[in-house]
């Protein structure tokens, strides 16, 4: 899936969502959220990455990444700070996390080039969620953990809209009658939130 993001809409594009063109791209058109990060500890934020390294408890040589030299940080937030520090969990999250929630432990750890731009972070926690239902498995621990790359820092990038004619409109009675793909889905999972 590829993501546009303008001033005020946002594109969603993938290719084969039309089976009936396969090969091309398909775009859906909707409000700008402001925010769009698969990643729940958005360090594209500057309060946030500020507030992610004020916790930082081990910093080492991080060895290459992308071919660049780099500085690995790593330490651990909790779900409350996190909210405090972050607009992206905030608005991702919705209510403040209390107890429990709030004292999740989040790990963390991002390696920056020598020009401080972020090259990678690694964020992980664990969670124990409710399965009722499953006979010897009403309770679930789980890990989750995601990895996000970045790449291009400082390059020129002109961001505009797709082609008009490959942006889809959920209203057009045409697109009823076009068979489409699944769209998969890309829940973001947040700390506390499956209890």
């Amino acid at each position: 899936m590829k993501f546009i993001m303008l001033r005020r809409v946002m594109y969603i594009g993938m290719k084969g969502l039309l089976l009936s063109r396969p090969r091309r791209t398909a775009w859906f058109q909707m409000e700008n959220p402001g925010v769009l990060s698969l990643q729940m500890v958005n360090v594209l934020e500057p309060a946030t990455l500020r507030g992610l390294l004020a916790t930082t408890r081990r910093e080492r040589p991080g060895g290459t990444v992308g071919g660049v030299p780099t500085t690995l940080y790593r330490g651990t937030i909790t779900a409350r700070r996190l909210y405090g520090i972050s607009r992206t969990y905030r608005m991702t999250r919705g209510e403040r996390p209390r107890g429990p929630e709030g004292r999740m432990v989040i790990g963390w750890r991002l390696w920056q080039d020598a020009e401080r731009n972020t090259r990678k972070l690694v964020v992980s926690y664990a969670d124990t969620w409710d399965a009722p239902g499953i006979p010897g498995w009403e309770r679930l621990h789980t890990v989750f953990t995601s990895t996000t790359r970045f790449s291009g820092w400082g390059a020129r990038v002109r961001v505009k809209a797709p082609p008009a004619h490959s942006v889809l409109n959920f209203g057009d009675p045409a697109l009823n009658r076009e068979p489409m793909a699944l769209l998969p889905q890309l829940p973001v999972p947040l700390p506390g939130l499956g209890r």
